[in-house]
């Protein structure tokens, strides 16, 4: 059974958020074949003035607004979550 990690991107409707949850759909086949997972990314209403990201128990507040750094904290938690180097 493959496991699902679902993936929230959330904050008020603003460009960031829209544009990081196109990043993380982007790329989101990378981090599936990665890991062998499926995952499922999200976006949700929020009040923060910045997004978030939320992955499982993991919460990234106000993420720098840079694809690469995005990708790479999300590939960390992943990793962290799946218990994978």
């Amino acid at each position: 059974m493959v496991k699902e990690i679902l993936v929230v991107v959330k904050g008020k409707p603003t460009y960031e958020r829209w544009t990081i949850y196109q990043w993380l759909l982007n790329n989101k086949d990378f981090l599936e074949n990665k890991y062998n997972v499926v995952i499922k990314v999200e976006v949700r209403e929020g009040d923060n003035k910045y997004p978030c990201i939320i992955v499982g128990k993991y919460i990234i507040e106000e993420p720098p607004f840079e694809e690469g750094y995005v990708l790479e904290v999300v590939d960390s938690i992943l990793s962290r979550i799946l218990n994978k180097n």
